[in-house]
């Protein structure tokens, strides 16, 4: 992962901290270029959208389960960094 990525990634980060957390990941989501504008589209308009956005995050290794808490989390930028 490069510095630009990463910087982007931390921007996106931090424009989306007063948002709902659909709209976090979908502005995190907006930094991410490998992610198609049509599934960005899709999750914005129906709850079948966002079905396809949740399994998305979790095969792209964004969301990641905690499974002591039995709960889904955004992954860090560390853990995004070590990822890569």
């Amino acid at each position: 992962m490069t510095a630009d990525v990463l910087e982007a990634h931390r921007n996106a980060r931090v424009y989306a901290a007063g948002k709902s957390s659909l709209e976090r990941i979908m502005v995190l989501l907006a930094q991410r270029p490998a992610y198609p504008a049509e599934l960005r589209r899709l999750a914005r308009l129906t709850p079948r959208g966002w079905g396809i956005l949740w399994d998305e995050l979790k095969r792209s290794g964004l969301l990641t389960k905690e499974v002591s808490q039995r709960r889904w989390r955004l992954r860090s930028d560390r853990e995004l960094v070590e990822q890569w």
